[in-house]
C-alpha cells in the first residue's frame, strides 16, 4: 500500500487525476485508474528490491486479471471509455525509485 501511495503522488505530479484505487470484482483487480486529457490509463503497481524484479513480477496472469476488472470498470464507467485506453505499469524500488512505463502491454 505504500508502493501505491508513491505512485499515486508520481503521477498526480505528472497532471493525472486518480479515479479510482485498488479496484476489485470477481476474478481480477486494478491497482489504480488514472485520467490525464484523452488517456484513461489502469496502472499495475509493483514494488519490489530492483526495478527488475519488479517487472518480472507482472505475470501473464496478473495481466488477465487486470483486464477482467478494466472490462467491469469501463462497464460501469461507460463516459470514460471513449478515451484512450492504455495499460500502464508502475516499477518502485524504495526507498524511492519510480519508473512510469506508459503502454507497458496491450490487452
Amino acid at each position: 500500500m505504500l508502493a501505491e501511495a508513491f505512485a499515486k503522488w508520481f503521477l498526480r505530479a505528472k497532471g493525472y487525476r486518480i479515479l479510482a484505487q485498488r479496484y476489485k470484482v470477481r476474478g481480477g483487480e486494478i491497482d489504480i485508474v488514472a485520467s490525464r486529457g484523452k488517456v484513461l490509463a489502469f496502472v499495475e503497481v509493483k514494488a519490489r528490491a530492483s526495478k527488475e524484479l519488479a517487472a518480472y513480477a507482472i505475470t501473464e496472469k496478473g495481466k488477465k486479471r487486470m483486464t477482467t476488472a478494466v472490462k467491469t470498470w469501463l462497464m460501469k464507467h461507460p463516459e470514460e471509455a471513449r478515451k484512450v485506453i492504455r495499460y500502464d505499469a508502475m516499477l518502485i524500488k524504495l526507498p524511492f525509485f519510480i519508473k512510469h512505463l506508459d503502454n507497458a502491454w496491450m490487452d
